[in-house]
């Protein structure tokens, strides 16, 4: 129905105002969208910055420790290495003392011992050797040298079967003593005889009636 108080230029003029409001509206609702999406994307990357930046701390912080164990794990490797080097450096000064005074024991020993006797001493004395078990090993021809120097010994060594050869010898010697099962008591005998072996060989060979050797002196207490 038409409205006879309704002011045609006014109707119009509110219609042109209602199309420009909702024009308008759907402009400011993209503007403010694009706004929010901005605020998001900064917020993201601040949080990105925020866990890069921790990230890059905990990462400092794990290599300080790394670091700190790695000398920490560096020092107590030089010292333990230090000790055992103290600990070594003892035992073989201990040791060494007590194969001097064994040497300047068997010189005595072998005044009254006979060759075989001198070598069966020499393996007695292996068994109950304190010192280094490489150490003992190794100085029993030093051991059975200092016996059998001790006193003249010609005559028992040219009536002594050597056999062909130093092997040979030692292995008539030890095998009665069934030490095919104690490796270490095989090669102590085997260094014992072949000791007596090589002594009596150079004494038969040269026809003298000792070795010359060093005057073997007391040590030092």
């Amino acid at each position: 129905m038409h409205d006879p108080d309704r002011n045609p230029e006014q109707a119009s003029i509110n219609e042109v105002e209602g199309e420009s409001t909702a024009f308008e509206t759907p402009v400011e609702s993209g503007e403010n969208a694009a706004e929010q999406a901005e605020v998001e994307t900064s917020a993201v990357d601040l949080s990105e910055a925020i866990e890069a930046q921790e990230g890059s701390r905990e990462e400092a912080a794990f290599e300080e420790r790394s670091a700190r164990g790695a000398w920490i794990v560096i020092g107590l490797t030089l010292c333990l290495s230090f000790g055992l080097a103290l600990f070594s450096y003892s035992q073989l000064k201990t040791s060494s003392r007590y194969i001097e005074s064994s040497v300047h024991a068997f010189a005595e020993y072998g005044k009254k011992l006979g060759v075989v006797g001198c070598a069966e001493k020499a393996l007695q004395w292996n068994q109950q050797c304190t010192a280094l078990k490489s150490l003992c090993v190794a100085s029993l021809q030093r051991l059975v040298g200092a016996c059998l120097n001790a006193k003249q010994r010609i005559e028992t060594c040219k009536r002594m079967n050597l056999g062909r050869n130093q092997g040979n010898f030692t292995f008539m010697r030890c095998k009665p003593k069934n030490l095919q099962r104690d490796r270490d008591a095989k090669k102590a005998c085997a260094y014992t005889y072949g000791a007596v072996w090589s002594y009596c060989h150079l004494v038969r060979r040269l026809g003298k009636k000792g070795l010359s050797m060093p005057a073997i002196v007391p040590p030092a207490k």
